[in-house]
């Protein structure tokens, strides 16, 4: 007697080899999604954005990059309590900025460009300033000032040479030196 294969054999031997050609392709499928995603790993060209923040543990901001009111860029640090103490960035002149504020986010220090060049000012808490080194109208020059803002000593130059001059509390001048 032969023995013809059932129909359901067959059916059942085809069937299990789609299932193996479904699942050859999927693990083709899976393999080339995991060999996509590794390339697209590498570093990009650029990354933009109008705003980039540094957080501490507890999600407090302690420094950003972002651009200022003049549309310039700037990178701010701030101190535990989220309080700006130091940015560097763009003056109104055009040039760099670097300002230190106190706890109380007033501005004690900074380091920039005036029109007529590099400047260095420190300030006491009420944000007058009380010393000055850089350059002015008539040349480079270091000028003193008291709590109030009057100026009290200078040393410089001027159109005549140097000068070193030396002042009271009220201004008035007590020593000159051309």
């Amino acid at each position: 007697m032969t023995t013809q294969p059932n129909e359901l054999d067959v059916l059942k031997a085809q069937v299990q080899t789609l299932k193996r050609i479904v699942y050859g392709f999927g693990c083709l499928f899976v393999a080339g999604i995991a060999l996509a995603a590794t390339s697209m790993q590498g570093v990009p060209d650029v990354i933009q954005a109008k705003k980039f923040e540094v957080v501490n543990d507890e999600g407090k901001v302690m420094g950003h990059l972002r651009t200022d009111k003049l549309g310039g860029g700037r990178l701010v640090i701030n101190n535990r309590n989220e309080k700006e103490v130091a940015s560097l960035g763009e003056f109104a002149f055009g040039g760099g900025l670097l300002v230190i504020n106190n706890k109380d986010e007033k501005e004690v220090a900074s380091l920039g460009q005036s029109t007529a060049g590099a400047v260095l000012n420190i300030r006491n808490n009420d944000c007058q300033t009380v010393a000055r080194l850089g350059e002015s109208t008539d040349g480079a020059a270091l000028s003193i000032r008291n709590k109030d803002g009057t100026r009290v000593a200078r040393l410089g130059e001027s159109t005549d040479g140097a000068v070193l001059s030396i002042r009271n509390k009220d201004g008035e001048l007590t020593f000159s030196a051309p």
